[in-house]
């Protein structure tokens, strides 16, 4: 059987971008021609809206994961094409997810749930991107577990930091106690804009600490902050747009073949 490539989109920290940064990053993915699934494991369906998917039907990953009981549904029987030109589909969230992170504390084999359900479409799929909940509750745990990598989108702000400090050292538990092959791709600073000054600090501050920083968006904009400082240029400098998630990609198939190049003594330089 092929095994599932897949990446955990996660941080504990609300508002940072997890589920612009799995869309985008997914759609960049099946543009550049990989078969991507797109797997919302927020029961607040943010990834789910944002595809256009407002009502599942009682056909949701909840349905699949089960809660205290195995789920009754086959996970393929609930995929949403999203891209017709390209292989792109979306495994939805709902509300009655919330149900399924409570009631998998009850049952055994709880953190092995999801990783079970992906391993019947791996083949289906070249990657896999999972869109985390903003918690270290269950799902979460089951996002980390099934994931060959984790990616850590993080707001270019000082207040922030101590909090991915907490979830690196939750990390390092996960890898040591659940999943030991779980790599760390990277911290990637979402919404950046090198014009402004407290951006700037914040990414300073950030290499201080010993991030594994994503060299995407930050060093390259380093280098051409102007005095220009009016509202349009701020916004055409943010790295939250096209060009940026279009690197992330190419990072990320550098990943899948089997490249490194963006470990911490490398990207934190």
């Amino acid at each position: 059987m092929v095994e599932l490539q897949t990446i955990a989109i996660a941080n504990q920290i609300r508002g940072v971008g997890k589920t612009f940064t799995t869309l985008s990053l997914g759609m960049a993915l099946a543009e550049r021609g990989r078969r991507v699934l797109l797997v919302d494991l927020d029961p607040k369906a943010g990834l789910s809206v944002a595809c256009g998917v407002e009502e599942t039907e009682g056909a949701s990953l909840a349905e699949v994961l089960g809660g205290s009981q195995p789920g009754k549904e086959d996970i393929r029987n609930i995929l949403i094409e999203i891209l017709p030109e390209h292989h792109c589909f979306l495994a939805p969230s709902d509300l009655a997810l919330a149900r399924t992170d409570l009631g998998l504390n009850l049952r055994m084999g709880r953190e092995s749930v999801l990783r079970k359900a992906l391993a019947t479409i791996s083949s289906d799929f070249d990657i896999a991107l999972i869109d985390c909940p903003s918690s270290l509750g269950m799902l979460t745990i089951n996002g980390l577990n099934s994931a060959k990598a984790v990616l850590i989108p993080i707001r270019p702000e000082i207040a922030d930091i101590r909090g991915v400090h907490l979830f690196l050292t939750e990390l390092a538990k996960i890898k040591q106690e659940i999943n030991p092959s779980l790599e760390t791709l990277g911290v990637f600073v979402s919404f950046y804009n090198p014009t402004l000054e407290t951006h700037r600090a914040a990414v300073n501050a950030m290499r201080e600490a010993g991030f594994p920083l994503l060299p995407v968006g930050i060093e390259a904009n380093d280098k051409k902050v102007t005095a220009q400082k009016d509202e349009a240029s701020e916004h055409v400098r943010a790295t939250n747009g096209p060009q940026a998630y279009a690197k992330l990609a190419e990072l990320i198939e550098q990943w899948l073949a089997g490249w490194r190049a963006w470990q911490p003594s490398i990207a934190t330089q």
